[in-house]
């Protein structure tokens, strides 16, 4: 809750649907798992993903480092389901980038 306003100025400075917005969501979301909030970690990536999907393209390599942590918070919660579906997406986005 204390971390909003970061997320909060940035969308005000950038707008809703730039790399820095989604790049404070990150760096929230990084926060929020330390503090053990994995739950509220995760909806901040997933965030993040949707602003860098719609801001710099599917198969940017950002996009690749969202579907990673995304799939790294997936596995530490437990979501077992989910987490094997962000690695191979990311994983053929990096290769089709090489």
């Amino acid at each position: 809750e204390h971390l909003r306003p970061v997320v909060d100025i940035v969308r005000n400075l950038y707008g809703d649907v730039h790399p820095e917005t989604a790049r404070a969501l990150t760096n929230v979301a990084g926060l929020l798992r330390e503090l053990g909030e994995g739950e509220g970690a995760r909806l901040h990536l997933q965030a993040a993903l949707q602003i860098d999907q719609q801001a710099l393209g599917e198969a940017h390599p950002q996009v690749v480092a969202d579907l990673n942590n995304l799939a790294v918070i997936e596995r530490e919660l437990g979501n077992l389901d989910d987490a094997p579906e962000a690695l191979p997406r990311a994983c053929g986005i990096w290769i089709g980038s090489r």
